[in-house]
């Protein structure tokens, strides 16, 4: 299996605690892309960890040949192929041919390919609902029923858990559009939802005349319990 380090934090915290010698015995080839490697050496960096990266082990070297091995297989597959591909029409067109032409070294069909360059599919029409509710609040927070009476008729739900479900589906395309979606269980046992536009997304300098105040969010119990979003 590989790993390809995303960020700085899992190195900081195995070199810190003395057990960076699990990543080889966890995985085949450990990627560490230069710009992560970059910020090991930056001066505000744990001093332990800077001299690791100084020094770094020949576990975490090996995995350079490779990773330009398996490039050069990739980019030699797709310029063999390439004439034979029957060139695609419509989105990212030449950028598809050549994935399409490449693929069998990328461990890929072609039809893969064309699924990973498709669209994504329309968002549950819930999504715009939460959006259009949250363009005159930034916050809101309550049980799926009072949810649901307030998105009628712009959300296809009939029953609280008609709204729960998609909107737990729908967690990663609402937090793309800046929208925080949070449901809670209070001490009491009650279930709510909360929802919060990020302010970088939903600030507007003129607000509209007719908009709702943008006030704190109600006060909640302290004692609450998360519950996953699943």
């Amino acid at each position: 299996m590989r790993l390809v380090i995303a960020d700085t934090g899992p190195i900081n915290y195995l070199v810190l605690i003395g057990n960076i010698g699990l990543l080889p015995i966890l995985f085949e080839n450990v990627i560490l892309p230069s710009a992560v490697e970059a910020d090991l050496t930056d001066p505000d960096a744990p001093p332990a960890v800077r001299n690791w990266i100084a020094h770094p082990p020949a576990w975490l070297d090996a995995a350079w040949p490779a990773i330009l091995a398996a490039l050069c297989s990739a980019v030699s597959t797709a310029l063999a192929r390439f004439p034979q591909i029957e060139l695609p029409t419509g989105r990212c067109a030449t950028a598809l041919a050549w994935a399409v032409a490449a693929s069998p070294a990328l461990g890929a069909t072609g039809g893969e390919m064309r699924l990973a360059f498709d669209p994504p599919p329309s968002p549950h029409p819930i999504v715009e609902a939460v959006r259009n509710l949250l363009e005159l609040r930034r916050y809101w927070t309550g049980s799926a029923s009072e949810l649901l009476d307030l998105l009628q008729p712009f959300a296809p739900c009939s029953t609280p858990k008609g709204v729960s479900q998609p909107l737990r589906n729908a967690v990663l395309t609402l937090a793309d559009t800046g929208i925080e979606l949070k449901f809670k269980r209070l001490h009491e046992g009650a279930r709510v939802i909360h929802l919060r536009q990020d302010q970088g997304d939903a600030y507007c300098k003129n607000p509209p005349p007719d908009a709702s105040p943008d006030l704190d969010p109600p006060p909640q119990p302290t004692q609450t319990e998360e519950l996953p979003n699943q």
